[in-house]
């Protein structure tokens, strides 16, 4: 189940601009779940299924229109737009969704809006733990949170400095929190680069999606190997199953700098290559962004100054008829 707020559930942009993101969900399922399991479709039977599960469904009607070939992954998550970890575990609690979804895993990327709130990070971890807490029956995978970048957001933040310092004292407060044996962190956070992997500022861009899609799927793998051993598995092959949307342009290398970690200081080969991957150039769909974003904000001041002209027009008229 994949638990979380805009990150996790889609996110995207106008229609005229003719793409949309659609979280690490995307990536999760087409590039290593399906690689995977045979049976990651949710219409077999024998406890051997894999799929993902949640209360709310899809994006919106005009994101999904612009999506190539539709939505071709399991479209349930128990992720909303805004959602903060105080409104997850009212709605967890309110409406007991460990005993109506049963998840097996919980993938947890929580707390954003919080501290965009002004919550105190303490205050934040109480309310996962909580959350952690009603799942008594599931695995839980606790996601270090990723930061944004003030610089790409269409209105400036004043309190950016405060807010990302709140995220850093969150996500060590996450890494070093005595959690349940069957809660393990995923140091979400740790390579993420917010200069090339976020499209407005704040919200992963395909590059970021596939970041994250590849740290959950190192952290989930092993367990789902156990929890499958009796199941029949694909044999492994170095065929991609092709994902429903573009791909990404030619990838050079970037060099991002390791932090310590308790979880990935030392990660796979597969997350190394990724690292290594990873592109320097902002790709065409984010410099649309970018142009549109500058485009609506000279448009607004063009019109803002042919607003204050025709007032002060208005005012200078009406004087003229007042003298006369």
């Amino acid at each position: 189940m994949p638990l979380g707020d805009s990150i996790t559930s889609c996110t995207g942009v106008k229609p005229n601009f003719k793409f949309a993101y659609l979280s690490y969900r995307r990536h999760l399922w087409n590039n290593h779940i399906l690689r995977w399991h045979p049976h990651a479709s949710g219409s077999e039977g024998h406890g051997c299924t894999v799929t993902f599960v949640g209360s709310h469904k899809g994006c919106n009607a005009k994101v999904d229109a612009l999506t190539p070939g539709g939505m071709s992954y399991p479209l349930m998550a128990e992720a909303v737009f805004g959602r903060t970890a105080a409104a997850a575990l009212q709605k967890v609690q309110n409406f007991n969704l460990a005993k109506v979804l049963q998840p097996h895993h919980v993938l947890m990327h929580l707390g954003t809006n919080d501290v965009f709130a002004g919550t105190p990070p303490k205050t934040i971890i109480s309310f996962l733990q909580q959350i952690v807490s009603a799942f008594p029956k599931s695995r839980f995978w606790i996601a270090t949170l990723i930061s944004f970048d003030d610089r790409k957001l269409f209105r400036k933040n004043p309190q950016a400095k405060e807010q990302i310092l709140r995220i850093h004292q969150l996500n060590a407060l996450i890494r070093n929190t005595a959690w349940p044996a069957r809660a393990k962190v995923v140091d979400m956070a740790l390579h993420f680069d917010p200069g090339s992997m976020l499209y407005d500022g704040l919200h992963p861009n395909d590059l970021g999606e596939r970041y994250m899609a590849q740290v959950w799927w190192e952290a989930l793998k092993a367990d789902l190997s156990d929890h499958f051993l009796n199941c029949p598995m694909k044999s492994s092959n170095n065929t991609m199953i092709p994902t429903d949307g573009p791909s990404l342009p030619e990838i050079r290398h970037v060099s991002i700098p390791p932090s310590p970690s308790a979880v990935l200081s030392s990660p796979s080969s597969d997350l190394t290559m990724f690292l290594a991957s990873t592109v320097t150039d902002t790709p065409n769909f984010e410099r649309t962004i970018e142009h549109y974003t500058k485009m609506t904000q000279d448009i607004f001041l063009v019109f803002g100054f042919i607003g204050v002209c025709l007032v002060v027009a208005f005012f200078l008229r009406k004087k003229r008829r007042n003298l006369a």
